[in-house]
């Protein structure tokens, strides 16, 4: 109810069979508890801006939290669905890369 009536996007269009919607939700549960990797997010940000800060690289790689695409890639491994969005490993993806996949729409939170 918090975010209702909020804007987000929903990969709505992309074909998974009830097996890949299972495994990807039970991999979504195991990482209910998992931190959130703000180092990553500043990372991506500042490689936007055109810098590129090694140290701030690695200790975001080295971190055991996730950031939400690197959550959502392992949601799409689990299914056996490639959502990597052409990039060589989960840590390189952005939210950014993700919305504009093929099958993702724009929705309204309702609940």
């Amino acid at each position: 109810a918090e975010y209702a009536g909020r804007y987000a996007v929903a990969n709505t269009a992309e074909p998974m069979t009830q097996a890949q919607r299972i495994a990807s939700a039970a991999e979504a549960e195991k990482q209910l508890r998992t931190g959130y990797n703000f180092w990553a997010d500043a990372d991506i940000g500042l490689e936007d801006l055109g810098w590129h800060w090694r140290l701030l690289a690695r200790i975001a790689r080295v971190d055991k939290r996730l950031m939400c695409s690197q959550a959502t890639v392992a949601c799409g491994k689990a299914a056996r669905l490639d959502w990597l969005c052409g990039k060589a490993t989960a840590d390189q993806v952005s939210p950014g890369d993700l919305a504009t996949r093929p099958g993702v729409q724009p929705v309204t939170i309702t609940a």
